[in-house]
């Protein structure tokens, strides 16, 4: 009888507990990343290693990329990924890590190959940075910029098309102006100098698939929005004086 008792009242408490318990859980869990980017094009064979993970896995389109998070591209392949309504695209034998993602800043590491940024509607305070081998790339401004991480044997440039930039290393820092191109080579010291923008055969190809942005009159929460892009392909935007800007898909 005094085992079924005791028996019977550890039950009846553990099932009061559960939903206490639970709730610690709930509220011992990290909260969901404010800002998000997505895997929004893949072409060929690439790579994603999650933050935390030990491992490489295919890169899969519409896959999340937060904090931690890398992309590699093999040498004849490429991917797009999006933050807001900007774009980030990797060209053939390109890793980028992702080490800061909120609400104010993308900071990345671009250890080998060539990433073009096209980027939209960056509020006040908000920042791209990126490291290369020879010099963090700071922007504060939508602009389109293309990056060449470089290596031993190859230079380190950073063009700016339109918009403006910085890169900056322990000998120096550079400020580059639209229409211009950034080169550093060699080591302790760096050699770098400004001379007008180098384009390549990718810088091309992203200006040419380059997705139209939401009109400027659309609401600034679409501005910021990841995957905003995609509202100009299956509809369009219109200025309604009841409504103001108003999407319509298509019918």
């Amino acid at each position: 009888m005094r085992i079924r008792l005791f028996l019977a009242l550890t039950t009846a408490l553990v099932t009061a507990a559960g939903p206490f318990a639970r709730a610690q859980e709930a509220d011992n869990a990290p909260a969901p990343p404010s800002r998000v980017g997505q895997i929004a094009q893949v072409q060929g064979g690439v790579s994603f290693n999650g933050g935390g993970t030990d491992g490489w896995t295919a890169a899969s389109l519409n896959y999340p990329v937060s904090t931690g998070d890398s992309l590699y591209t093999q040498p004849d392949a490429s991917t797009t990924m999006t933050v807001d309504s900007s774009r980030i695209a990797l060209a053939g034998g390109t890793e980028l890590q992702i080490t800061q993602l909120d609400d104010s800043t993308l900071a990345a590491t671009e250890s080998q190959g060539e990433a073009w940024l096209d980027l939209r509607y960056l509020q006040a305070g908000q920042q791209f940075i990126i490291a290369t081998p020879r010099g963090n790339v700071t922007i504060t401004r939508a602009g389109r910029y293309d990056l060449i991480a470089g290596d031993a044997n190859t230079p380190t440039q950073v063009t700016v098309l339109y918009g403006a930039a910085s890169i900056a290393n322990s000998d120096e820092q550079l400020n580059i102006a639209a229409g211009q191109t950034a080169t550093l080579s060699g080591s302790a010291p760096v050699s770098a100098s400004v001379g007008g923008a180098i384009r390549d055969g990718f810088i091309d190809q992203q200006i040419a698939a380059a997705e139209p942005a939401p009109p400027s009159y659309a609401p600034p929460a679409v501005q910021q929005m990841t995957g905003a892009y995609e509202l100009s392909n299956y509809g369009q935007w219109s200025q309604t004086p009841q409504y103001g800007a108003v999407w319509y898909p298509q019918v």
